[in-house]
């Protein structure tokens, strides 16, 4: 089933690319041979009239008599489309003018769903062989994972690039659920979503009560064989609610249902409060965040994968590049869902210790000392309670501690290769009765690291091979300046911002007693809200947050620094 997966994988990912960038959609239809753009254009000119249909022959037209074709050219055919203009088609049928002169134009804009242009463009994509393909794919992944897991109560539904919504999309899926009458309405679910990033896991349908339900939850998943792992963990919470809704009395082990308290007596209270049933956990989609970083969707998934395989990642970079923004946008990522109660987040200093960190002795409330688990301990247990959930831990300035003693013999523990029961080992406060400790495989470590900062540490060799090692960069691109407009701050400023910036950058840079890593990030300039005046927002920050930073820099040339502030000043219009 690899490679079927794979090819279904390629399919979504190319996909992507075209509904996020235009420009490679247009290249490739520009490519397809005159043979295959002729029948196409014979297959659309024999279906009944509709503008979009008109849309897309037009542009075929176009294609086969080597015009180009963009974004500008196919709202210049919509336009004449919504004008009834008889001239511009002039060389179609009497039959189909007529049919485009008393065709009813209501107020709605008879191409309001085909805004993106891959959805104009996907079914001359998504057509013959290669639906028919796709279609055969799903159905034998969706098959064979109905009978490895012996579902025989259950059907397996499938939602191809086309199917899976009106409009098209770059994700297809499959679903597997009870076969009953609206079973897919009525019955909790098995779900695969193969896009560019894919998913899989268990999902409660609509019309369920909260009793009946499975808790939503997705994993990000890269192969036919970590879909089938999935599967096979959350069968028995699935099958044990939808045998409640098919009227079978559950088994008497409780193990089939999620564990309420995971970290046992010692956790904290807040952790060790029942979950609310049926708490609605919101699915994450990097590409469907609007408030995400400013690094392409390829990049942040090439990072997630990197993650998932390495398992401890550190992000470093200049102050202000948005580290560990970036470290929770990764996590939920990975996750599937913006679910916050499965990361942990703490910062390291010089007095944090071992036994903040795993396990120590600690003053009791009645005298004496008694033996707690630190926050990293406690979320081991967490993740070994719970191994269908990915957990994280976020450690923010992670190079201020004294990595070596805050780790101690769990060094070794954290590798990839070593996070398996068989490599555990005796703690040093353990106590003769306690279990030896491990660090469970679902535990993801992500470290942010400011390189700015040379009074720190460097990392030590040893500890440096447990973990790969991120750069983020300072970013005043587009992206950076729609999202100041968005925000609300003037063109103007945005594109002036993002002019001198870099600027500015480049000369600190380019300092042999500074050098890139004192470079200022885009966060400096994420502050803004609608309630300021932007012009006094931006003086304020100039005056008391860059300024400040540039007389340290060049502490010894007052001159360097008035000439570089008078660049970065700009005069209300």
């Amino acid at each position: 089933m690899q490679a079927e997966f794979e090819y279904l994988q390629q399919l979504a990912q190319q996909y992507h690319q075209f509904s996020e960038d235009p420009a490679q959609l247009y290249a490739h239809l520009e490519r397809l041979d005159q043979q295959t753009m002729q029948n196409l254009l014979n297959k659309y000119q024999q279906l009944p009239f509709q503008p979009i249909q008109l849309l897309r022959t037009e542009c075929l037209r176009q294609l086969l008599t080597q015009q180009k074709i963009d974004s500008g050219k196919v709202e210049e055919i919509k336009q004449r489309i919504r004008q009834k203009n008889r001239s511009y088609f002039a060389h179609l049928d009497a039959d189909t003018l007529d049919q485009l002169d008393v065709y009813p134009l209501s107020n709605r804009d008879p191409f309001h769903g085909y805004q993106k242009p891959f959805s104009v463009f996907l079914p001359l994509l998504f057509e013959g062989e290669i639906q028919k393909k796709t279609r055969a794919y799903l159905e034998k992944i969706g098959q064979q994972l109905s009978a490895s897991l012996h579902l025989k109560k259950y059907v397996v539904k499938i939602g191809d690039f086309r199917s899976s919504s009106p409009f098209g999309s770059s994700t297809a899926s499959i679903t597997i659920h009870l076969d009953i009458p609206q079973g897919h309405l009525r019955s909790n679910q098995f779900l695969l979503k193969i896009g560019n990033i894919s998913t899989a896991g268990k999902m409660a349908a609509a019309r369920l009560s909260p009793d009946k339900m499975v808790e939503n939850q997705l994993w990000v998943v890269q192969s036919y064989a970590e879909v089938q792992t999935i599967f096979e963990q959350i069968k028995p919470e699935v099958v044990t609610f939808n045998d409640i809704i098919l009227g079978i009395e559950p088994p008497l082990d409780s193990s089939y249902l999620p564990s309420e308290a995971p970290f046992g007596d010692s956790a904290p209270a807040a952790t060790l409060a029942k979950e609310p049933e049926a708490t609605y956990i919101p699915r994450y989609r990097y590409e469907d965040d609007p408030d995400r970083p400013f690094i392409p969707t390829e990049q942040f998934v090439r990072l997630m994968h990197l993650l998932k395989r390495k398992r401890n990642v550190i992000l470093q970079g200049p102050p202000g590049v948005g580290k560990t923004f970036l470290a929770t946008k990764l996590a939920y990522g990975l996750m599937g869902f913006k679910d916050s109660a499965q990361i942990q987040r703490l910062q390291f200093h010089q007095s944090y210790s071992y036994e903040d960190f795993v396990q120590g002795l600690r003053p009791a409330p009645n005298g004496g000392f008694e033996l707690r688990n630190g926050v990293f301990y406690q979320l081991c247990q967490a993740a070994q309670a719970h191994p269908d959930r990915a957990y994280f831990l976020i450690i923010d300035e992670i190079n201020r501690g004294n990595l070596s003693k805050i780790l101690g013999e769990l060094l070794q523990l954290i590798e990839a290769d070593k996070r398996a029961e068989t490599y555990a080992v005796r703690l040093t406060y353990s106590r003769a009765t306690d279990p030896d400790f491990f660090v469970p495989p679902n535990l993801y470590l992500i470290g942010t690291m400011n390189t700015a900062d040379r009074s720190l540490a460097i990392i030590d060799y040893a500890l440096r091979r447990r973990f790969a090692f991120i750069d983020i960069e300072p970013c005043y691109d587009q992206s950076f300046v729609d999202h100041l407009q968005k925000q609300g701050v003037s063109a103007i400023l945005a594109q002036f911002i993002a002019q001198q910036i870099p600027r500015l950058n480049d000369e600190i840079a380019r300092d042999p007693n500074l050098g890139k890593d004192f470079r200022l990030g885009h966060s400096y300039f994420c502050t803004y809200s609608p309630a300021l005046d932007e012009w006094q927002w931006y003086q304020d920050l100039l005056r008391y947050e860059i300024r400040p930073m540039l007389e340290e820099m060049w502490f010894d040339q007052p001159e360097r620094v008035d000439k570089i502030f008078q660049n970065l000043e700009i005069a209300r219009p």
